[in-house]
């Protein structure tokens, strides 16, 4: 009787045991997959208004989110200034642990690309000549985005677009003795914005019936009430840029129509600029074009809560 009444408590451990693991392996499991969500972060850019640029690399090694760090699974290089017009790529994509998110952070890779080529991030101009966007700069090479609570959850994938403005992160040195003269900003997190899935669009197209514009024509979006004419044209040197402050901006296309991808809902005004090409392919900003005394109050405030269409007709033109 002993004998069976042990082999039995035996028996009864041994289930219980099996039983235990399995109960703990499933609700580790379960708690897991609590713990974790998709996370995808992807690149898109404003374009850089400079004929010369053939285009602009930037390499990346991994992303933090709130200081916690992801590598990637290796060196991953952007050519940015081919991601216009609503084009995106994907930097990054896995799974993080479920919650809110206050800021996001993106390691460059300075010394080489995804090929193991020098340098990682660079200008291609078009006479072929590589432009290291570091050489002559101290930057960090970490940039930081502040989010607005970015939440990621289990049952729905988190998304960010990064909008990495080449207009505003790279500098062109006319006055640098040195065959490379496009660098990094020096405020280079000031060129990126990131948005999340509920974004609009504003498109239009550009009617100049009168031929008013130069070479070429630049719609820029800013927060509602946030443009200074004065800070916005003025140019302290060669390496900086004017329209710095604008929240978006367009090359306008051959047939007049645009297109400001990936904006936060809200209100903004848009200023349409006329540029000159040089002789050394340089874009110089000649003029505002003006749409007249009743379209322009059109522009300024405007409501953007969906996807909006404007057919804008430059009726004057306003040196700068």
């Amino acid at each position: 009787m002993k004998a069976k009444r042990l082999i039995w408590n035996v028996a009864c451990l041994c289930a219980a045991i099996t039983i235990f693991s399995s109960c703990s392996k499933d609700d580790t499991g379960e708690e897991n997959n609590l713990q974790k969500g998709e996370f995808r972060v992807l690149m898109t850019d404003s374009p850089i208004d400079d004929a010369s640029v053939e285009g602009a690399f930037v390499s990346f090694t991994a992303v933090k989110l709130d200081g916690k760090t992801y590598n990637l699974s290796g060196t991953k290089t952007i050519e940015v200034s081919a991601l216009t017009r609503g084009k995106t790529e994907t930097l990054f994509e896995n799974d993080v642990e479920i919650g809110s998110y206050n800021s996001l952070e993106l390691v460059l890779d300075y010394a080489k690309d995804e090929n193991g080529n020098q340098p990682g991030c660079y200008v291609l101009t078009n006479d072929g000549m590589k432009h290291d966007l570091m050489l002559n700069t101290n930057q960090s090479n970490t940039l930081r985005l502040n989010l607005q609570d970015t939440e990621v959850s289990r049952d729905e994938k988190a998304e960010l677009v990064v909008d990495f403005d080449l207009r505003k992160a790279i500098r062109y040195d006319a006055d640098n003795s040195k065959m490379d003269k496009y660098n990094f900003s020096s405020n280079l997190n000031s060129s990126l914005r990131a948005t999340g899935k509920n974004t609009v669009k504003i498109e239009g197209r550009i009617i100049d019936e009168n031929q008013l514009a130069d070479d070429k024509i630049v719609v820029y979006a800013y927060a509602k009430g946030s443009f200074n004419e004065n800070a916005e044209t003025r140019l302290d040197s060669n390496t900086d840029i004017m329209f710095e402050s604008a929240v978006s901006s367009c090359l306008v296309d051959k047939d007049g129509t645009f297109a400001l991808h990936f904006m936060n809902k809200g209100e903004y005004d848009l200023k349409i600029v006329s540029y000159h090409v040089n002789d050394n392919g340089r874009t110089e900003a000649k003029a505002f074009l003006e749409t007249g005394f009743l379209a322009d109050i059109g522009l300024l405030g405007l409501n953007i809560n969906s996807n909006t269409f404007l057919n804008l007709t430059i009726a004057s033109k306003k040196q700068i």
